[in-house]
């Protein structure tokens, strides 16, 4: 039996043909060992930044196919002795190995309690996160890498600084943030952490909870560039207003708030000039809080879609029709006592008008009749 020792954790012996891995005396059996044929002089492979790279470029075969590997068992274990050995001498540079190793590896050395695999580990995540391919990426998510990530850890080893800078106000209150690929992976809001999606060291989706230390949604939000999807949670015992300071982020498309204090929501939607999606649900109560769109209507001609629920709005304002793109409107549970047949008639975009057990809405026959012959896709429901 052959072996060599990278470092007081990392042993590798050559055990019946086989190259085995060690960390800490114990058989690390969690991958395989990975050797590449690089080719020489090939100036493609040359310009490639990482291991991960070059064996996507040349569509590497694993050490178990061992009919394409031209070479001996020890010298395929010098090979891996030889790269091991670099990896720990470039401070665990997860360039230098395969992913699918590089990473286990690092987190198995970090839980040995070394402290210096422990820091480079949530470094290496960060920075492979913001630099490395979509593949490495979702390598890092898949197998809940990106949870390791403390906020310190986004805010200087991913974000850009101006995106840092907002991030460092939100998390003053405690905030706990979790990466994620996009919102749309998300199994369930946690009660003890936010989540964030980033594309390139920009925020692209953003959960903001607010009435838990947080009062109002800073106005360094316009740093945020990239941002195209903003979730908003609103506690039960919020008494501020969310929109107290002003300020624009053009690029926000995706709007959902959460709402589920009795305080009146302000009307500042339109701090978000180019909403194309607006959803807002308030709390399962009696006493639900106030809404009111008429300065926001005028303002977002983009909106394609609004959806609110739970609210207290006694009327849709006249200005409404400002919204010349729109194509879906659900109001669900609200006080709307009375409808603008005849203005939301004239939406020329419009497909789908949902009307769900909104108590008080008083309707005539003749205007049912006009909106089922107006809208294929026209639903009313009154609460029993």
């Amino acid at each position: 039996m052959k072996e060599f020792r990278v470092n007081n954790l990392i042993t590798l012996r050559l055990i019946d043909g086989k190259t085995v891995l060690f960390v800490n005396n114990q058989e690390f059996k969690q991958c395989k060992i990975l050797l590449l044929n690089i080719p020489l002089g090939d100036q493609s492979i040359e310009e490639i930044n990482s291991i991960d790279e070059i064996a996507e470029k040349l569509d590497f075969r694993m050490e178990n196919e061992r009919e394409y590997v031209d070479i001996t068992e020890e010298e395929e274990f010098m090979g891996h002795c030889s790269n091991l050995q670099a990896w720990a001498e470039n401070f665990y540079n997860t360039d230098l190995l395969h992913k699918s190793l590089a990473f286990p590896l690092l987190k198995a050395l970090s839980e040995k309690g070394n402290k210096f695999a422990k820091q480079r580990f949530a470094e290496e995540i960060a920075r492979r996160y913001k630099y490395g391919n979509e593949t490495v990426r979702k390598f890092l998510s898949a197998g809940e890498y990106l949870s390791c990530l403390t906020n310190e850890n986004i805010i200087n080893g991913i974000l850009f600084p101006e995106e840092a800078i907002f991030l460092a106000k939100i998390i003053e209150f405690g905030e706990r943030y979790e990466i994620v690929p996009y919102f749309a992976k998300m199994k369930g809001i946690s009660s003890n952490k936010s989540y964030i999606s980033l594309q390139d060291g920009k925020i692209n989706e953003l959960e903001i909870r607010l009435g838990w230390g947080l009062n109002q949604i800073p106005r360094e939000i316009e740093n945020l560039s990239n941002l195209k999807t903003l979730y908003i949670s609103v506690s039960r015992i919020y008494d501020g207003n969310l929109f107290e300071e002003e300020f624009s982020v053009p690029s926000v498309k995706r709007l959902v708030i959460l709402w589920t204090s009795i305080e009146d929501l302000p009307d500042s939607f339109y701090y978000f000039p180019n909403l194309e999606y607006l959803r807002i649900r308030g709390p399962e109560v009696k006493m639900k809080p106030t809404i009111s769109f008429e300065d926001s209507f005028k303002k977002l001609a983009n909106l394609r879609e609004l959806d609110l629920y739970s609210l207290d709005m006694k009327k849709l304002p006249d200005s409404i029709m400002n919204l010349k793109r729109l194509v879906v409107l659900s109001l669900y549970k609200t006080t709307l006592r009375t409808l603008p047949v005849s203005l939301i008639c004239n939406l020329s975009s419009l497909r789908t008008l949902k009307l769900l057990n909104n108590h008080d809405l008083e309707i005539e026959n003749t205007e049912i009749e006009k909106l089922k012959k107006k809208f294929k896709d026209f639903k009313l429901k009154f609460a029993v």
